[in-house]
């Protein structure tokens, strides 16, 4: 008799699992939690959210559905939203990696900076070779002014993704910010080499150019950007300095005119300054 209760309590979990598995709330959570991540992946993002509620509301156990959620509320801007439903994610699967990163975004986003950087930390513990962590933490050092935390991140960030233009876009600026602008240059010009189209590393290399004195090479790197995106009004507005600079004063006017026609505003100074070496009034 002992024997045969001693193996009913062995098999009894079993026997509950697979009463759970085969319920009714279990079997509708499931349907529930397939039609969500369908919705989920047509970017139908607020049906899923109806699914997937219904489908965690019916197992709880679905760390999937939890962290699908979390994206979902990270996605529409409610961070704390998100990081509740990736905090329940990580309660069910401790070592799922994109949950901590996701987190560790969103506690970010909320200034928890060192919440932030203790889930980018786990999260490249759980996976060396995430540059994104990486590249993410490098982001929240140097918001808080580590830079030399920030430039070690970035550097391991590149050795995993050697061709990744925003990686070197990032560097570059760090670089800038640290007055190497030899280093930036290098990084900036390693971004365009990756993404030919990036019209915002165009526009940092110009602005790198113009603070060396390079008005040339300025000029060159601000008309890459703005035939990239003619509506870039910062560009127009750096290149009508640039030309001013070099005292070419009709091609300056033209681009004050053309940020104003975009719907930009150009400095009162600038303004004054052209006026003044012109001799003529906007």
């Amino acid at each position: 008799m002992r024997r045969k209760r001693a193996i009913f309590f062995l098999i009894l979990p079993v026997i509950l699992l697979v009463l759970a598995v085969f319920s009714p709330s279990h079997a509708a959570g499931n349907k529930s939690f397939k039609r969500g991540k369908n919705y989920y992946a047509w970017k139908e993002y607020g049906k899923a959210r109806v699914e997937l509620l219904k489908a965690v509301e019916d197992s709880p156990g679905n760390a999937q559905a939890h962290y699908l959620l979390g994206n979902i509320y990270y996605l529409e801007g409610d961070f704390s939203q998100a990081a509740s439903f990736y905090s329940k994610c990580l309660l069910i699967d401790p070592k799922k990696t994109d949950a901590y990163f996701k987190r560790g975004l969103s506690y970010a986003s909320l200034g928890e900076i060192e919440e932030s950087i203790q889930d980018l930390t786990r999260a490249i513990e759980l996976d060396k070779h995430h540059a994104r962590a990486y590249s993410a933490r490098a982001d929240v050092y140097i918001a808080i002014k580590k830079d030399d935390l920030g430039l070690a991140d970035l550097n391991k960030a590149i050795e995993i993704e050697k061709q990744d233009y925003r990686l070197y876009m990032a560097r570059g600026k760090l670089h800038a910010k640290k007055g190497d602008r030899g280093k930036s240059i290098a990084d900036f010009t390693k971004s365009v080499y990756f993404e030919p189209y990036s019209f915002q590393a165009y526009f940092l290399r110009g602005n790198v150019y113009y603070a060396d004195g390079k008005f040339d090479k300025a000029i060159s790197d601000y008309t890459e950007a703005v035939d990239i995106h003619p509506g870039f009004t910062e560009a127009y507005n750096n290149r009508a300095v640039a030309y001013y600079m070099k005292g070419q004063y009709d091609r300056s006017w033209q681009d004050v005119h053309k940020v104003r026609e975009l719907g930009g505003k150009v400095a009162r100074q600038i303004i004054d300054n052209l006026e003044r070496a012109s001799g003529r009034a906007q």
